[in-house]
């Protein structure tokens, strides 16, 4: 038979007031600047350059209900909430006009073949200038 582990000693009862105010203060926020840059903004701008990436990530990682779940299903159910309540004729066309109007990251830079000629080109189009009344000879 193996002898008998004799029994530990519980641990020292910690201070509660200490205990108390580390339960109240929360973890301080990790920041960034003048931490790892010289330059604070640079600074900034890696950090938010690198969460957006995380948020990228994170968003491709999903499964597709998931995604949906997360990115599409709210608006979605906002836009069939007033389309129950307005009933127009054309419920399609309602239902894409409300989604556009009220997406949450905005409006997407149209693709450059998407753009006029004029503007791909970088050309900007231009009016022709008001003819001048012809002078009196």
């Amino acid at each position: 038979m193996a002898p008998k582990a004799a029994p530990t000693p519980p641990p020292p009862p910690a201070s509660e007031p200490a205990a108390v105010e580390a339960a109240e203060a929360p973890p301080p926020e990790p920041t960034f600047t003048g931490t790892w840059f010289d330059d604070p903004v640079e600074g900034e701008a890696a950090q938010q350059a690198a969460l957006e990436l995380k948020n990228r990530i994170e968003i491709r990682a999903l499964s597709v209900r998931q995604f949906l779940e997360k990115t599409v299903v709210p608006l979605l159910l906002q836009g069939m909430h007033h389309l129950v309540l307005e009933r127009p004729s054309n419920p399609v066309e309602y239902l894409a006009a409300f989604l556009l109007k009220n997406n949450p990251q905005g409006p997407e830079p149209p693709l450059p073949e998407e753009l006029p000629k004029e503007s791909a080109a970088g050309a900007t189009p231009t009016e022709a200038p008001p003819e001048a009344p012809a002078a009196p000879s």
